[in-house]
Formats: C-alpha cells, sequence, structure tokens
C-alpha cells in the first residue's frame, strides 16, 4: 500500500469537513440568523440571510414574506414589492402580507397600485381587520376621505362589539383636530371596554373623567340592536 492509497481517506475526510463548513448551513437555521437580525434591526443582515433561504428554497413563502419586510425597513421598496407579490399571489388573504405589500407601494409612490390592492382586498375578503388596515394606510396616503369611509366601515361591520374601530375612528378625528368627533368616539370607546387605557387617558385629556355614566353605545351598536 502506497503513501498516496493512506492519504486517500484522510484527504476525502478532509473535503467532506470542507464542504460542510463552506456555508452549506439548513434553510431553518438561516430563516433564525434572519429573524434574530431583525429583532436587532439588522435589515441588511436579515435580506441576506432570508435570500439564502430562497436560493435553497425558492417556494418558501415565509421566506419571502420575510425578505420582503427586511428589504423595506432597509429602504428598498421596489425589491420588497417583488417578493410581497410572489407571496401576496399564494396568499392573498393574509392581511399582514397585504399591509406589508400595500406599505411596499406607497413607499415607492404608487398610490394607484396600493389603492387598487386594498380596494381588491376589501371587496374579496371583507373583514373588520382589512377595513382598519385600509383607512390607515389611505390616512398615510393623504386621502382622508378613503380613510373615513373605510374606518366607518370597519365600526359598521363590526357592529359596536369591539373596541379597536372605535378606537380607531377616535385617534383619526384627534389627529385631524376634530376634538368633538374624537371625544364622542372615545367615549363609545369606554361603552365597549370600561377599562380600556388609551379610551381613559384620552378622556382625561379633555379634562373629563372617564367614568360609567360617560359612556355611549356606539351608533353601529344600536343600529345593530334595531
Amino acid at each position: 500500500m502506497t503513501r498516496r492509497t493512506l492519504m486517500m481517506p484522510a484527504l476525502c475526510l478532509t473535503t467532506l469537513t470542507m464542504i460542510a463548513c463552506s456555508g452549506q448551513r439548513s434553510t431553518q437555521m438561516a430563516m433564525l440568523s434572519g429573524d434574530r437580525a431583525m429583532a436587532q434591526g439588522e435589515y441588511e443582515l436579515a435580506a441576506d440571510e432570508y435570500k439564502y433561504v430562497l436560493s435553497r428554497r425558492p417556494g418558501k413563502i415565509s421566506a419571502q414574506i420575510a425578505r420582503g419586510e427586511a428589504l423595506l425597513a432597509s429602504g428598498h421598496p421596489e425589491l420588497a414589492r417583488d417578493h410581497l407579490e410572489a407571496a401576496y399571489n399564494m396568499r392573498p388573504t393574509n392581511d399582514d402580507l397585504v399591509e406589508l405589500l400595500a406599505q411596499s407601494m406607497l413607499d415607492q409612490g404608487d398610490l394607484q397600485a396600493m389603492t387598487d390592492l386594498l380596494r381588491d382586498h376589501t371587496e374579496q375578503f371583507p373583514s373588520v381587520n382589512a377595513y382598519l388596515l385600509t383607512g390607515m394606510l389611505m390616512e398615510d396616503a393623504g386621502d382622508l376621505d378613503r380613510a373615513e369611509q373605510a374606518l366607518h366601515t370597519a365600526a359598521r361591520i363590526d357592529g359596536g362589539q369591539n373596541v379597536e374601530p372605535q378606537l380607531a375612528l377616535a385617534a383619526f378625528h384627534k389627529r385631524l383636530g376634530n376634538d368633538e368627533e374624537a371625544m364622542e368616539r372615545y367615549r363609545m370607546a369606554l361603552f365597549v371596554d370600561p377599562q380600556n387605557e388609551e379610551a381613559r387617558d384620552a378622556i382625561r385629556s379633555y379634562g373629563e373623567i372617564p367614568g360609567p355614566t360617560f359612556a355611549l353605545p356606539p351608533v353601529e351598536w344600536a343600529s345593530a340592536e334595531e
């Protein structure tokens, strides 16, 4: 047996070790690394980690969404949109995904595409959350009429059962300086959830006491009872 023959097993073992250590990580480890980077605000690193996952598993929707979110956070809305649109085509019912995709369109200045997306989403999958999301993003886009309309639709669908639509409308009016409308909605929020701190603090800020007698039944709740 020659020296060369004796060296072959060791050489093969060394080669296999180098391959194993050459960056061929599992996609699970790369996803976890990307998630840690996102949590720490290291968005460029996170985007690179998710890119690695997609190089190994191009059809992984969670990686598409995660990379889109990382790219959006790092100031690359056009690249983010590509990934988010790919994910949206496979999972159009996901409100969080719709929010990210709409935000990427808004950051690009493509307001028409964002408006169309939100309109289609609420028509196909109408829900309280979908309309609240539309209201928030349309306000961010500066379309206050559509924003208010969406928030009222959310409250109507909800029927006065939950506090979120009331708070959303109250905060919307407060930002616009419509104190009377804001106070009315905070009182309605107090009726739905008497211990809600956001409503109670807002009412106090207007110089009122958020007691039980100050609460108002939501107009949507009253309509639903009829």
